[in-house]
């Protein structure tokens, strides 16, 4: 199954500084593919090669009603295609 879902970082509501670097630094490590790299090349990603074989596996999009945000759905679902794709998963044509 494939869930759109979100990660968030919490942090103190009076730090309106660290809010903001933190959504700065991540935004831009998003965009410049500095934080794909840093997962893709982890040793994270080398263990889930190791044990999930998705070349076989079929893959079942269900909803998540607490994404409100058409932009942030698709920016999510874009990230899992991707991470699929890394699985050496490829849908059945």
């Amino acid at each position: 199954m494939l869930y759109p879902f979100t990660v968030y970082f919490y942090v103190n509501k009076e730090d309106n500084s660290l809010h903001r670097r933190l959504e700065y630094g991540l935004t831009q490590a998003l965009k410049d593919g500095s934080l794909a790299a840093l997962f893709y090349e982890s040793s994270l990603m080398d263990e889930l090669k190791k044990h999930f074989n998705l070349q076989s596996a079929s893959v079942h999009q269900i909803g998540n009603p607490l994404i409100k945000s058409k932009k942030q759905l698709e920016t999510v679902t874009q990230l899992q295609t991707e991470l699929l794709k890394h699985l050496n998963y490829s849908p059945a044509r």
